[in-house]
C-alpha cells in the first residue's frame, strides 16, 4: 500500500465527519450538554473509514501518520486563525494526536466530540467577552490593531 502522499484522504475524511456534523451545524443551536455522537455519525464514520481503507485510488492507509495529519486539519477547521482555542486546549488534544485512527477504525467519536465541544464553550467565553466589552465606554483615542492573519501565529496561553 503506498503512504499517504497528498491530503486527499485526510480531506475526504474530514469531509464526511464534517458532513456527519452537518445534522448538528444546520440545526437550531443544541446545548453544549446534548452534543454527543449518534448513531447516525457513527454509521458515517464506518462507511467512510471502510471506502477509504478499501476503494480510495491511493490505497490510504488509516496510521498514526494519518491521525496526525487529521488532528491538525480538524483544529484548524475548527479555529483557523488561532482565536478560540487557548495553547492548553491543543496541549490536550495533542494526547490524541495518534488515536484518531483508532477511534476512527472503531467509530469511537467521543474524543472528537469532546474537541467540538470545547470550541463551543471557548466560542461561547469569547463571545461573552465582547459582548461585556460593548458595555464600556469606548476610548478612540487609543492606538490599537488587530491582527487578523492569526494562521501561523502561536496559540493564547489565557
Amino acid at each position: 500500500m503506498t503512504r499517504i502522499g497528498s491530503s486527499t484522504a485526510v480531506w475526504l475524511l474530514l469531509a464526511g465527519l464534517l458532513a456527519s456534523f452537518h445534522a448538528v451545524a444546520t440545526a437550531p443551536i443544541v446545548p453544549v450538554e446534548q452534543i454527543r455522537p449518534g448513531a447516525e455519525h457513527r454509521r458515517a464514520t464506518r462507511l467512510i473509514t471502510h471506502f477509504i481503507s478499501n476503494y480510495h485510488y491511493k490505497h490510504v492507509v488509516l496510521d498514526d501518520e494519518l491521525s496526525r495529519a487529521i488532528l491538525e486539519r480538524y483544529i484548524e477547521s475548527l479555529d483557523p486563525l488561532r482565536s478560540n482555542f487557548l495553547q492548553s486546549d491543543i496541549d490536550e488534544f495533542m494526547r490524541h494526536r495518534d488515536r484518531i485512527d483508532d477511534y476512527l477504525r472503531s467509530s469511537s467519536l467521543d474524543p472528537l466530540f469532546d474537541i467540538f465541544i470545547r470550541y463551543r464553550q471557548r466560542l461561547s467565553e469569547r463571545v461573552e467577552y465582547a459582548v461585556g466589552l460593548l458595555d464600556r465606554e469606548f476610548d478612540f483615542d487609543i492606538a490599537e490593531t488587530v491582527d487578523y492573519e492569526r494562521e501561523d501565529a502561536p496559540w493564547a496561553t489565557s
